[in-house]
Formats: structure tokens, sequence, C-alpha cells
């Protein structure tokens, strides 16, 4: 009961000082005060009671959608519920427009650290290629990350006779006419989605699929000019 005396306390000095300030020419009785400090402990309990001022100014300057004039300078507790619906509306607006502003900046902040530590770690590799290449003890071409060719002919690690990487190349493109052979095999045997195998059968229709032959000839190329590193 105390804590209850409290707040209608301070509800009624902040409801007092908005009337007075913003319109009211005359006195507010007391069962309007009782009236508004029921409506804001019932249904206004997230908001401070200072707010209740705060409220109306944010009326005075325009800032809330709401209509809720003093009719005759009189103030009364429908005045007040209408411009704290309003102003509480408003508020969580701003509420969730700063969270998603804050979580944006996190969230490009983050990005900006994971994009450096690929760059560090992109750096680290590069500069020490050989050694950790050894270290990965890869068994296949097939384990070579596609992206090692790049920086093994950037560093002039990959000699090639004359026809050599055309020759690999044909041996690329063989091996992925076959790995499409088994997918569609696979797919047709598993699901039978026949979207799957109308694609399937488009690309080995193909002379070639050549973004992944490609693909193939680079790790096969990384793969045994590397190992005697």
């Amino acid at each position: 009961m105390r804590r209850l005396e409290n707040a209608n306390g301070e509800i009624f000095k902040y409801t007092l000082q908005a009337a007075k300030v913003f319109g009211s020419r005359k006195d507010v009785e007391k069962d309007v005060l009782k009236a508004c400090a029921r409506l804001v402990t019932e249904h206004f309990k997230k908001i401070g009671a200072h707010e209740i001022y705060l409220a109306f100014e944010w009326k005075a300057a325009g800032l809330l959608d709401v209509n809720a004039e003093m009719w005759g300078g009189s103030f009364n507790a429908d005045i007040l519920g209408k411009v704290l619906t309003a102003y509480v509306k408003r508020r969580n607006e701003l509420i969730a427009a700063f969270i998603e502003e804050e979580h944006k900046v996190t969230a490009e902040q983050e990005e900006k650290e994971r994009e450096k530590k690929r760059k560090d770690e992109y750096n680290y590799l590069v500069k020490n290629f050989e050694k950790i290449y050894k270290e990965k003890g890869f068994t296949s071409w097939r384990e070579v990350p596609e992206f090692y060719y790049q920086i093994a002919k950037k560093k002039g690690l990959l000699r090639f006779k004359k026809g050599e990487g055309h020759e690999i190349l044909a041996e690329a493109e063989k091996i992925a006419k076959e790995d499409l052979k088994k997918q569609y095999i696979e797919v047709k045997n598993s699901t039978n989605n026949q979207i799957a195998l109308h694609e399937l059968m488009h690309k080995m229709k193909l002379t070639t699929d050549e973004n992944t032959a490609k693909a193939y000839a680079r790790k096969i190329s990384v793969f045994r000019k590397l190992k005697n590193l």
C-alpha cells in the first residue's frame, strides 16, 4: 500500500504539472487525479511517472499523432489516456528503431572483424604456403582447395611443360563427365527427382561441364606440382 501511495503521489505530481503547463486553466479535481492514477497503474505499467509530463511535452512539440485537446481548459483522464497511448506507441517505435540500428552497427562491426580475420588468415597462408601445404598432407587432388592454385601460381610454384596444361584440362573434363554420370545414377536410384535428373542430363549432353572441369584442373595441377615440396 505504501508503494502504491508513493506511486500515486508521483503520478499526481507529474499529472498536475502536465495539466498546468500544457493547457489546463482549471484546478484538477481529486476524483480526476485518482482516476488518472488508476488509469496509469492499471494500463501504463511500463512507463515511469515522470514520462507523463514528457508525453505532453512530445504532444506539444507535434511528435505525437493524437487528438486530445483540453476543451475549455479542462483536464481529465480521457485526455491523459489518449496522450499516453500515443506516447507509448511512439516511444516503442523509437526503441525498436534504436535496437535495429544497434544490431545493424553490431552486425557491420562483426562483419568487418570477420573480414579482417579472413584477410589475416589468407595473408598468413600466402606467407607460409609451402609449410602449411606440407602439413596438410593431402592424399588426393580432390582434397586440395581450389583457391590454392592462385596462391601457388602467384608464388611461382606451378611450372608446366609445353602442352601439359591442356593435357591436365582434358583429363579434368573426362573426370567431370564421369562424376556427372555417377551423380545421375545416384539421384535416379535414391530419389528419382525428375528436375534434378533433367538438369544433370542437360549437363551430360554438353561437351563438358566447363566450370567444374577447370576447377578440377586447378586442383590436379596443385596436387601434382607440389607433391615434392
